[in-house]
């Protein structure tokens, strides 16, 4: 774990959740850009964590983007477990 003063984003605003990443290939090509990197780090604020050092999204409440919409969304309540939520459907 890191000392949450090293969390800061690009705009200088502290974040919870860090993955460093290092970019390995980029291209171009009919006005769309395409990325391809990997994780190399990732560093946590102790404050997400639950009571057994896992990340809790309710502390955390990671953000996804809407495209149709063009909006982003906090990630909300839990809806299934993995693994079991999908056997009714076998």
């Amino acid at each position: 774990m890191l000392d949450t003063n090293v969390l800061i984003d690009y705009f200088g605003r502290r974040q919870p959740y860090f993955d460093d990443c290092l970019l390995l290939f980029y291209a171009e090509r009919g006005g769309e850009k395409r990325f391809i990197g990997g994780i190399v780090n990732t560093s946590v604020d102790e404050g997400i964590l639950d009571d057994e050092g896992r990340v809790d999204f309710g502390k955390m409440r990671p953000i996804v983007y809407n495209s149709t919409r063009r909006i982003y969304r906090v990630v909300g309540d839990v809806v299934g477990g993995a693994w079991e939520a999908g056997k009714p459907l076998l």
